[in-house]
This record gives C-alpha cells, structure tokens and sequence, in this order.
C-alpha cells in the first residue's frame, strides 16, 4: 500500500523478522488539521507550564496552574491524578503552602506499572 509520507529507512530489529518502515511526516496537511486536539492550544501550554513546574519542584505553581487547566477540563485525569499526587506526596510549608518533599528529584518512583 502506498503511505503519503516519504519512507526515510526500515529498520530490522533483533527481535523482528520483518523490516520495521519509517517514514518522515511534514508534507501535506500538518498533524492536527489531520487530528484536531481534543482541547485548546492555551489550555495545552498551561498544562504544560503545570507538569514543568511539577518536575521542578514548584508545587505551589503547579497547582496553581492545573486547577486554572481543570475549570476548563474539569474530567481531565491526567490533570486530577498530577493534583492528587501533589496532596498525597507533598507537605505543607510554615505558610500553609504545598511544597515538594525535600527528598523531591523530578519524579517519584513507583510499582504502579
């Protein structure tokens, strides 16, 4: 069958018997006029600014900005779990702030895959 992309390379993987094909995207449509996203661009850059400051450590900001994401999502899980992460991991500063455990890196780690 024919792909509307360029074929760049295949690759043969160790495991695979069969040549994996890649291919180039960026001719014809751009990728979200062929796969509108679900939410508005302003709503992605303030989630995005929510996860940043997640990973920074900047918990306050972080749930600052995913409560602004969820008046507009308000079923939005990714943005539920990042909020109850921050509760059930985090402390609360001599101001009554949440802030990232000490012990904070940019990530936690889990089992729960």
């Amino acid at each position: 069958p024919t792909h509307p992309f360029p074929r760049l390379h295949s690759f043969l993987f160790l495991t695979s018997l069969v040549p994996f094909p890649c291919f180039r995207y960026g001719r014809g449509p751009s990728f979200f006029d062929q796969f509108p996203p679900w939410c508005r661009k302003e709503w992605r850059v303030e989630f995005h600014r929510a996860v940043a400051n997640y990973v920074a450590g900047k918990w306050l900001q972080a749930k600052d900005s995913l409560h602004l994401c969820l008046q507009e999502e308000p079923d939005d899980v990714p943005t539920k779990r990042l909020l109850d992460l921050i509760e059930e991991l985090g402390i609360v500063d001599s101001g009554g702030l949440p802030t990232c455990p000490q012990s904070w890196k940019g990530y936690r780690e889990t089992d729960e895959i």
